[in-house]
């Protein structure tokens, strides 16, 4: 009876050996880790995304401290004033929706290197960033491109209008 019970044990165990290789036991662990790397990589994206306004203020930042640092350099520090207020707001609100390089970044850069020029702050008028934030980079070139050019005009026009309503 120990014999046959002893191989009766000896064949179960083979069995239960036999079915554990069978079931997909290995199929299933690995599937659970590809769902929970799925998982976690779905939390960092969503992390990412939660933190992405906190990552534009940071280069905003960036480029902000730039962008005074270029222009505050070309004023001697003998001369340097703080800018009025009226003048540097509009242009840290101009410079948040301009690229980098443009002519309107470098009319805003000129623009607050005089407000801090204390020779030629008079220059910096506070409608200034509000004309440059209207005007196109096409627009800038052409004003550059005229800037320091003289031009003869010549009216021809009378001011004089005629009062009379069937001539407009």
């Amino acid at each position: 009876m120990t014999e046959n019970s002893s191989s009766g044990n000896d064949l179960g165990t083979e069995i239960a050996k036999e079915l554990i290789r069978q079931l997909p036991i290995r199929d299933a662990t690995l599937s659970a880790a590809q769902q929970t790397g799925e998982i976690l990589t779905d939390l960092a994206k969503v992390l990412h995304l939660a933190l992405a306004p906190v990552q534009l203020l940071a280069a905003y930042q960036d480029r902000f401290r730039q962008f005074v640092d270029r222009a505050v350099r070309r004023v001697p520090e003998e001369k340097r004033i703080a800018p009025a207020p009226q003048i540097l707001g509009p242009i840290v609100e101009g410079i948040r929706y301009e690229p980098e390089g443009t002519p309107i970044d470098e009319l805003f850069s000129e623009l607050l290197s005089r407000s801090v020029d204390s020779d030629r702050a008079h220059e910096a008028h506070p409608s200034y960033p509000i004309i440059i934030r209207q005007i196109s980079s096409d627009e800038a070139k052409i004003l550059s491109n005229l800037k320091g050019r003289r031009f003869d005009y010549v009216h021809t026009r009378d001011l004089a209008y005629p009062v009379d309503s069937h001539t407009y």
